[in-house]
């Protein structure tokens, strides 16, 4: 504890006047920890902004969760054939179809471009 309190004073000395400003914000993240807080003390969540920048900087998280929707309603048609799928979602698809025809022979070269670089047969 003695070098804790001798820590701190010569914080305190190195940064002068902005030391408090410093030690209000460090505490938010000690108190939260402590669960001395049940709320989380700032307004947005980093999940939040997580989620915000991956669908923003990663594409392939886009494809990844339109191809499990597209599973989800195949395997909600095959157990009950009168199943109809939410309206927005036949909307998105509409919307997306021309994109992804226009991508589909990109990606078909790419593919059998990384399968003769890797010394297999192109598919």
């Amino acid at each position: 504890m003695r070098v804790l309190a001798l820590w701190e004073n010569d914080l305190q000395k190195r940064l002068g006047h902005r030391y408090w400003h410093r030690r209000l914000f460090v505490d938010k993240f000690y108190d939260w920890s402590e669960e001395r807080w049940y709320e989380y003390p700032w307004k947005s969540y980093f999940k939040e902004i997580r989620t915000r920048r991956r669908w923003t900087n990663h594409p392939e998280e886009f494809f990844k969760t339109l191809l499990a929707c597209m599973k989800f309603v195949a395997a909600e048609i095959e157990k009950n054939p009168n199943y109809q799928p939410p309206d927005d979602f036949i909307k998105v698809f509409f919307r997306i179809k021309p994109i992804l025809d226009e991508l589909r022979p990109i990606v078909q070269a790419k593919l059998q471009e990384r399968a003769l670089l890797k010394g297999g047969l192109p598919a």
